[in-house]
């Protein structure tokens, strides 16, 4: 069984990024790939990164905050919540139940999970695809750091080495 939820895959140019923002991109990437597929307007890659300073949704030092993100989004009238499962046993059932209520996760994973990252990253999750005894084996991620132009198949135990139970689910229309 598979499930998919169509997104569109976004690359930003480096030279329309505010200078020391180029590598710190994944976050409003994440939300800009989510508007887009939703069909809101939001202009510039660097302007959303400004819109996102002013409601706080950047921090200096640390990063993409969920919340804040959860505020850009509703500020285009897109439904997001911050979701934290890092005590959860089994993610991989949780993360299926998100996608199967038609919500796609910008997903929070640690250093490591792409070959060029060195701190944490967020991606966006919008489906997975089952073994022959229903279980997830593979999720469809689209990562903002790829220059693949299209969603990459991950193993959900692969997945699982760098996942840290951290994000937000978004709704898609």
């Amino acid at each position: 069984m598979k499930k998919s939820i169509p997104i569109k895959y976004l690359h930003h140019d480096n030279q329309e990024i505010e200078t020391g923002m180029q590598k710190k991109v994944c976050g409003i990437m994440c939300v800009a790939m989510i508007l887009t597929t939703h069909k809101k307007d939001f202009g510039t890659i660097q302007g959303l990164i400004c819109q996102a300073k002013e409601l706080d949704a950047y921090i200096p030092g640390i990063g993409w905050d969920h919340r804040g993100l959860v505020k850009v989004l509703k500020k285009y009238e897109v439904e997001g919540e911050r979701f934290d499962i890092k005590g959860l046993e089994n993610k991989p059932q949780k993360i299926k139940e998100y996608l199967d209520q038609n919500k796609v996760l910008i997903a929070s994973v640690g250093k490591g999970f792409s070959d060029n990252l060195t701190s944490t990253h967020l991606v966006v999750i919008h489906g997975y695809e089952c073994d022959q005894e229903g279980k997830v084996s593979l999720w469809f991620v689209s990562d903002p750091s790829s220059l693949r132009e299209e969603q990459e198949e991950v193993e959900v135990e692969y997945f699982e080495r760098y996942f840290r139970g951290l994000g937000v689910k978004v709704s898609i229309e």
